[in-house]
């Protein structure tokens, strides 16, 4: 990483990126989060624990940290449009086009991510996915699927991948869902589930899928999704079938996924982006900070007290959720947990040795 200049360029690979700390940090005159504490058994404030898409026009759309509410900014984190939201607590966030138009797919894990009285996080409540239009309209919503591994585990969707028709997909919609360890499959037009997909195998069971994503870059599309407490990814056909999975060796905590080409950017909250070649190879690590300390996501102070974090210019603090931009390449990245900040990290130089 460089810090000769006023924004750190931080690189891995071929790839060089600009750290424009300032450009996304109010989040739209709004801060992007707050320092979560644990003070005396409370909850003392509340996290960025959300997605983020870019359109094709090159907005940013993602959500209020303190409320239900959708925000849409600008390249310069100028607040353009703001809508409230149906839903709990919104968690992933995924664009679909359709007949030229975009849509807002949301992800409502159905509870607040806060302690009670005793100190205790509330067990997830019936969460949903949504479909919006850009400018707040709700085209439908998908509640609890009615099979038997959601009969007494919670619905808890923490993001969702749709099978665009517009790829040659067939619309069917691919929800991640933490709580029961499924990777459910549901239709576009009438919302059923047709089945839910937890690998049969011992050795290939999901715990905390937390993301799923649709690979397209090869000749066959394949359904990647983030087993995190195994550390690994695993790797679907898109009717569900389990093919393989990888990353063992050199996962920490995957958290989401991005796109550029062929190389797949894979968000841990160890505080870092790993970058995947087109065969799946790590080749380069961005922003990391050394991973977790004592106390992690916060530091310890006097008395072993929970206190903020030192944030670093270049370095990411719990990573949560990343989007490439449009136009230039840029990839703003909200933080989540302990760090406010969201900056952009333009590119400034790839593929300079021709991967």
């Amino acid at each position: 990483m460089s810090m000769s200049t006023e924004n750190p360029t931080i690189d891995a690979a071929d790839f060089v990126f600009e750290w424009e700390e300032d450009t996304l940090l109010n989040y739209g005159g709004v801060p992007c989060g707050r320092l979560r504490l644990r003070v005396g058994g409370r909850l003392g404030c509340t996290w960025d624990h959300h997605g983020i898409v870019v359109t094709r026009g090159d907005r940013v759309v993602t959500f209020a940290a303190e409320h239900a509410e959708v925000k849409i900014l600008n390249r310069d984190g100028e607040l353009l449009d703001r809508w409230p939201a149906n839903i709990v607590e919104g968690h992933g966030l995924f664009l679909t086009v359709e007949d030229d138009l975009e849509y807002l797919w949301i992800s409502d894990i159905g509870t607040k991510d806060r302690r009670n009285e005793q100190g205790d996080y509330p067990p997830p409540a019936r969460g949903a996915v949504l479909k919006y239009t850009l400018d707040g309209t709700e085209v439908f919503r998908i509640g609890p699927p009615d099979i038997d591994v959601y009969a007494n585990g919670a619905f808890s969707p923490a993001q969702v991948a749709v099978d665009e028709k517009r790829h040659g997909g067939n619309g069917n919609i691919w929800v991640a869902t933490p709580t029961v360890r499924c990777l459910s499959c549901m239709s576009t037009s009438t919302g059923s589930c047709s089945r839910c997909s937890p690998a049969t195998r011992a050795s290939d069971a999901i715990s905390h899928p937390h993301a799923v994503f649709i690979d397209r870059h090869r000749d066959v599309p394949e359904l990647f999704v983030t087993d995190r407490r195994n550390k690994r990814i695993q790797v679907y056909t898109l009717e569900g079938e389990f093919l393989r999975s990888f990353g063992d060796d050199f996962f920490l905590t995957l958290s989401g996924f991005a796109q550029r080409g062929p190389y797949l950017f894979v968000i841990e909250l160890d505080s870092r982006i790993t970058i995947l070649d087109r065969d799946n190879a790590p080749i380069g690590f961005l922003g990391a900070d050394g991973g977790r300390s004592t106390g992690w996501p916060n530091t310890l102070g006097a008395e072993g007290k929970p206190t903020r974090p030192q944030l670093d210019a270049g370095r990411f603090h719990t990573p949560h959720a990343a989007r490439r931009s449009v136009r230039l390449g840029g990839r703003p990245v909200p933080r989540g947990v302990a760090d406010r900040r969201m900056p952009r990290a333009a590119a400034s130089s790839v593929g300079a040795r021709g991967r």
